[in-house]
């Protein structure tokens, strides 16, 4: 009996100088981790949930199909257009907001989604000078279709159109404040 009271005097002494008994650390980290496990499963669930999905999500610009150069010139002036005094929203977010507001943000990623953009020299019969073209952009989801037709005046930088769903987009960015 002595000897073990001298065992225990020793280590209390031991603990004393900061020294730990053999093992003592081991075990130590795993009542830690025993403890505070779920708490860092369930961050980990939570980032994996809800951050992880917000970084990989899609945009417009990642569905548009490759153009020439030409026809990538015109949509791009469509898409930067931003109305009369050039500030603002722009068509492409207008574009990508309804788009989301019809079909949900996920669309994108979607492996049904197709993009189709048709750049076609405009047909009106103005002034042979005049450099305008029609893009036709749909967008056919395993939900539903978009089709809009807007005419963009190169020389001028406008965007019209004549269609209601594609005058109501114009509309918009003309008005946006």
């Amino acid at each position: 009996m002595m000897a073990r009271d001298k065992r225990k005097k020793k280590a209390r002494e031991s603990d004393k100088d900061g020294a730990k008994p053999s093992g003592s650390s081991n075990s130590s980290f795993r009542a830690f981790l025993k403890k505070r496990a779920p708490i860092y499963l369930g961050l980990v669930a939570l980032f994996l949930v809800f951050v992880v999905p917000e970084i990989t999500k899609g945009g417009l610009e990642d569905v548009l199909p490759e153009l020439e150069a030409g026809d990538a010139r015109v949509v791009s002036m469509l898409m930067s257009y931003s109305g009369p005094d050039g500030s603002g929203f722009s068509m492409g977010e207008a574009i990508s907001d309804k788009i989301t507001e019809e079909f949900g943000d996920r669309i994108y990623g979607h492996k049904e989604t197709a993009v189709t953009i048709v750049v076609s020299a405009a047909g009106a019969g103005g002034a042979a000078e005049k450099e305008a073209y029609d893009v036709e952009f749909g967008v056919d989801t395993h939900k539903g279709q978009l089709h809009y037709t807007w005419t963009v005046d190169a020389d001028s930088g406008t965007v019209t159109s004549d269609d209601p769903p594609s005058k109501h987009l114009v509309d918009v960015v003309n008005f946006y404040d």
